[in-house]
């Protein structure tokens, strides 16, 4: 199995900064809460063997979420948690696929994440 993914979009930043010093606006940027609507795309090519007989398929989705979240910046670490839904598409080259959970075009993303500051 083979594939890939690729999801971006901006983050939309609201909310009242909650560590601030009297006079300063904002103690990061990256700091707080956020909407992120995004855009992703997924390709996964698969090999199977049935009945003797070698056979490849594909599967290409693509989904708009709809994400709120939030990020915690400190001297020298990023923590991010995010979560929501949206709409997904399927397109597949197996035409075997009968699971009807599969065909329901709703996506739901739950993400975190850490990451260091250099």
């Amino acid at each position: 199995m083979i594939g890939s993914n690729i999801d971006f979009g901006p983050k939309i930043y609201f909310g009242k900064q909650e560590f601030t010093i009297d006079g300063m606006r904002r103690t990061h940027l990256l700091y707080g809460k956020y909407f992120k609507p995004e855009l992703g795309v997924s390709y996964i090519s698969y090999k199977y063997t049935d009945s003797g007989t070698s056979a490849s398929d594909y599967l290409v989705t693509t989904s708009l979420l709809f994400l709120l979240g939030r990020q915690w910046v400190s001297d020298r670490f990023v923590v991010d948690f995010n979560g929501g839904v949206g709409y997904a598409y399927r397109a597949t080259s197996d035409s075997d696929v009968n699971n009807v959970l599969e065909n329901i075009p709703v996506a739901i993303k739950i993400g975190f994440k850490i990451g260091f500051l250099y």
